[in-house]
């Protein structure tokens, strides 16, 4: 039997980091459900990436939030 997934998307706002590739501030919460399982990630709409997927909300902005710190930790300081 084939599970009906559906999605929303959410523009989040408040203590979220800009993402960590391209450093834009226009993100949305992801959202895609079926009877079973609600997967939350955080989404750039500028260079389309995702972050972690959670089933939480809160979970989902702090793993962004965490993936963002170790992008921005592999950046070159040349040094």
């Amino acid at each position: 039997m084939a599970h009906s997934i559906s999605q929303r998307t959410q523009r989040i706002t408040g203590d979220i980091l800009p993402c960590p590739f391209c450093g834009s501030s226009d993100l949305f919460l992801m959202c895609n459900a079926d009877k079973e399982l609600e997967a939350m990630s955080v989404m750039c709409i500028s260079c389309e990436t995702y972050g972690p997927t959670h089933a939480v909300v809160k979970g989902a902005i702090f793993a962004w939030n965490k993936r963002y710190k170790y992008a921005d930790a592999g950046e070159d300081t040349g040094e």
